[in-house]
């Protein structure tokens, strides 16, 4: 009985497909591992399966894989959540995948990204062209936050957490903003 799995990939084609277009293409491939799929049979959902294989993931791969990067639906928010809420972040939004809109979620095991600032940017589910804007501008999406029936990405700027460290003692050579 097969009840959660989660695969991973380095196959360079389908990550550079993944990568083609944002602001990670050109990043040596090398380096990347993409996280194709993480399932849990219905029966075990909402036990937290999900969950702890994206937490666990990252032990699973090769020194060298430093970056990982998956694609989820806009309209997979729970999964949306979930990775979310292991430190990846939004970083594209493009259609894959037959012409799917897929958000395009990363993170660096070696020098995670921080939030630096918070923007007043929280964007409906149901508003893809809006996202697409707001990653165009250089905002990721950190955190989901449910409005009545809707549920919203907030938007903030991210700094690699080693960057961030000199910023909170007033730093002025710091990236954060």
């Amino acid at each position: 009985l097969l009840v959660a799995m989660c695969v991973f990939s380095w196959v360079f084609e389908d990550m550079s497909k993944v990568m083609e277009g944002t602001y990670l293409d050109d990043w040596p491939i090398e380096s990347f591992a993409m996280r194709d799929i993480v399932v849990v049979d219905r029966d075990y959902r909402g036990n937290g399966l999900h969950r702890m294989l994206i937490e666990a993931s990252g032990s699973f791969l090769p020194s060298r894989k430093r970056y990982v990067i998956s694609t989820v639906s806009p309209r997979n928010w729970a999964s949306l959540k979930n990775v979310l809420a292991e430190g990846y972040y939004v970083v594209a939004c493009k259609k894959l995948y037959g012409g799917h809109n897929r958000f395009i979620t990363w993170q660096d095991l070696d020098d995670p990204l921080v939030i630096s600032r918070h923007l007043p940017l929280r964007i409906s589910a149901k508003d893809v062209a809006c996202h697409r804007q707001a990653l165009a501008m250089g905002a990721v999406g950190y955190e989901l936050e449910r409005r009545g029936d809707d549920v919203l990405l907030r938007y903030g700027k991210g700094v690699r957490r080693s960057k961030a460290i000199p910023s909170l003692f007033g730093d002025e050579d710091s990236q954060a903003g």
